[in-house]
């Protein structure tokens, strides 16, 4: 996740005589959060926040004070940054678990570092999702996936691995860094 600030502005509503002399000052926020996948790298999430309140902080005044939180623009800081928080969890609540594949044995069987503090259980079924990595005509790196139609059950479990095999064989070239998706 990658946060981004564009704008913290201060400025008076309009440029009348009045309120240039009387008015209150406002302040903007603005900022951007990019969420990336963490295997593949491609953004999954990206939203622009922003918004303005009244600024009436004096020079000087600690932003971690309760004074500044309580304050106007305090707390539209802290609604854009819990709207944000909201919006991210909303996102990435719904994606499936993937984990990638850490070893593979000689028997067609493989490890995945997933297992029962991610809650996997014996019962567990995933797919495979193939990795692809090439080079385009700029020379970038780019990854694609691709799924395979078998099913891998789920053998043995442990804290944060788990043994998976493919419910029928040959298996589809299983390797390292290949990743599993639960069913």
């Amino acid at each position: 996740m990658v946060g981004v600030i564009r704008g913290l502005n201060q400025y008076k509503k309009d440029s009348s005589w009045f309120q240039q002399n009387f008015g209150s000052n406002l302040r903007n926020v603005s900022f951007d959060i990019y969420v990336f996948d963490g295997f593949t790298g491609q953004e999954v999430f990206s939203h622009n926040y922003s918004q303005e309140a009244k600024w009436d902080i004096p020079t000087g005044t600690d932003i971690n004070s309760e004074f500044f939180r309580n304050s106007e623009y305090g707390m539209a800081i802290a609604q854009l940054l819990k709207k944000s928080a909201t919006d991210v969890h909303a996102t990435i609540e719904c994606a499936s678990p993937k984990a990638r594949i850490i070893k593979v044995e000689k028997n067609g069987s493989f490890y995945v570092n997933m297992g029962h503090i991610h809650k996997i259980h014996p019962r567990t079924k995933f797919y495979i999702d193939h990795s692809y990595e090439f080079k385009d005509i700029y020379n970038n790196s780019r990854a694609t996936t691709s799924r395979a139609d078998t099913v891998l059950n789920t053998i043995k479990v442990f804290d944060d691995v788990s043994l998976l095999e493919p419910s029928s064989y040959p298996s589809n070239n299983i390797q390292i860094n290949d990743f599993v998706v639960i069913q």
